[in-house]
């Protein structure tokens, strides 16, 4: 029954479910996993320490979050066609600028822009058009657009090494971008076709559902009413149940985005091999994709609020696997399980901020989240690196991001026991 409600909905959405795929695909290029490919290429051609290029990576991913938070709120007011193009050329003009970077401020400015774009722009335009185009089928849109993640997992580090392998680094950014401008942008619009009739129809059900029109693409939202139930991010701000929200949900990408960025470390701890460590990424990605389509089946059957707690249950039980097993076989268990939580993360919590906040304002609510994510990614690596300089092995960082987890889950459990605050 699963398999066929997804089959039903592909038939019949397939254009913009494949237009929130690519997007999340195609952000491979500013996610770490991708960037990382060309770690000591960059660092030996700018002459900079471990500590040194971490320290130019954090300033340049902060730095994309704020900025996050201002721009992706437009996506709310400008017609997703034209949005989708000004995205796409600032990823292709951030992989230009990382190939002609020649000094350390330029270097940090094409981090800066790699992450914004990638990272933030690309994944929020695709979760935020799924999470306000689709209602009953939310739940099975975000998580077959979250695919694009997996996706993009198993083929932008291969990319990388193909490209490194052939080119150098500088001319690998080049050529990256050079495609990008030749596939990225035009198969964006071609998906988009017919988009306008599909905000008409959003429009016409938000009138007849809450007494308001939502905001006609181009135009300032200050000239659309704002129909009840409909929180703005202000409003969002004033509710106790973000930030008892917050920790939990932000949890996966810390941890997550930490034990990545130190793998090596992690494997020298555990003896195991690197090959090896890449071999279960292989089972990693797999449980992305399964848990990632079984979640939005579940959110569409039941909604995003009763999964939220539960999602992050295998993550947790992968930390105490890393813990407590120096076998090989561990290492597989602990990213099957992570990437279970990853998975079953997007289609949730894309889900869960249209729950609990409308989606008349969901670009902006998301970009506000968005952004703090972003955050958790830019200092995580240097607090499990300042950890490490400290003589705290893994096993031990892995109990402590445990223990952080757990308390982010009862955080998770009391706001969603709290009665919704009247927005005003």
């Amino acid at each position: 029954m699963a398999a066929a409600s997804y089959l039903q909905l592909i038939r019949k959405e397939w254009r913009f479910l494949g237009f929130g795929f690519a997007l999340t695909f195609f952000s491979s290029l500013g996610q770490t996993y991708y960037i990382f490919v060309f770690n000591d290429e960059v660092k030996s051609a700018f002459d900079l320490s471990d500590g040194a290029y971490g320290l130019c990576y954090a300033i340049a991913t902060l730095a994309s979050a704020f900025t996050l938070v201002h721009v992706g709120r437009a996506i709310d007011t400008v017609s997703l066609p034209k949005w989708t193009v000004g995205v796409c050329l600032g990823a292709v003009a951030a992989c230009f600028l990382m190939s002609v970077a020649h000094s350390t401020i330029l270097l940090v400015a094409a981090l800066f822009a790699l992450r914004f774009t990638g990272q933030g722009l690309l994944g929020h335009t695709a979760f935020t058009s799924m999470g306000r185009y689709y209602d009953r089928q939310r739940g099975r849109a975000v998580s077959i657009a979250a695919l694009g993640f997996a996706s993009g997992n198993a083929v932008f580090p291969w990319l990388g090494v193909v490209l490194l392998g052939a080119m150098s680094w500088r001319e690998a950014w080049a050529t990256l971008g050079g495609i990008l401008l030749v596939v990225m942008i035009p198969l964006a619009l071609w998906l988009l076709r017919g988009h306008r009739e599909r905000h008409r129809a959003h429009r016409a059900a938000l009138t007849k559902t809450h007494g308001g029109t939502g905001p006609a693409e181009g135009d300032h939202a200050k000239h659309a009413p704002v129909p009840k139930r409909q929180w703005t991010r202000a409003q969002v701000l004033r509710d106790l149940r973000f930030y008892l929200l917050l920790p939990g949900i932000l949890s996966p990408t810390f941890i997550l985005t930490g034990l990545i960025f130190h793998q090596r470390r992690l494997a020298e701890q555990k003896d195991w091999s690197i090959e090896w460590i890449a071999t279960c990424f292989v089972g990693y990605a797999i449980a992305v994709f399964i848990s990632s389509l079984v979640a939005g089946r579940a959110v569409d059957g039941g909604g995003a609020r009763r999964l939220a707690l539960p999602y992050l249950v295998p993550l947790a039980m992968g930390l105490g696997v890393l813990g407590l097993v120096d076998h090989d076989a561990g290492a597989m268990l602990y990213l099957v399980l992570a990437g279970l939580t990853t998975g079953a993360g997007g289609p949730i919590i894309g889900a869960l901020w249209a729950e609990l906040y409308g989606v008349l304002h969901l670009g902006a609510i998301r970009a506000l989240a968005t952004s703090m994510m972003v955050v958790s990614t830019a200092l995580a690596p240097f607090f499990l690196g300042w950890l490490l300089d400290r003589g705290v092995s893994m096993e031990w960082q892995a109990w402590g991001c445990l223990v952080y987890i757990l308390l982010g889950m009862a955080g998770i459990a009391w706001a969603l026991r709290r009665p919704a605050v009247t927005a005003r």
